[in-house]
């Protein structure tokens, strides 16, 4: 889901950057910050791999979803 007080029209901005002939893509990560509003919920449900551990990468600290749990889908 679009963060939208970041992207308030997030398809607006995709046509205008096709009408401009800038290609988009959308890139996820496997990664849940630990400042994210959503980052206790996934931890209290067993979301992340290794009880959540977290890591440092480059966008601050957080655990890594753990896809196999089909709970989490």
């Amino acid at each position: 889901m679009w963060d939208t007080t970041k992207y308030p029209n997030a398809t607006q901005m995709i046509e205008q950057f096709h009408s401009l002939g800038v290609r988009v893509i959308c890139w996820v990560t496997s990664m849940v910050d630990t400042d994210s509003p959503n980052y206790q919920y996934g931890y209290d449900n067993n979301y992340y791999l290794n009880n959540g551990r977290t890591i440092k990468w480059w966008h601050g600290h957080g655990s890594f979803i753990d896809y196999t749990n089909p709970d989490v889908h």
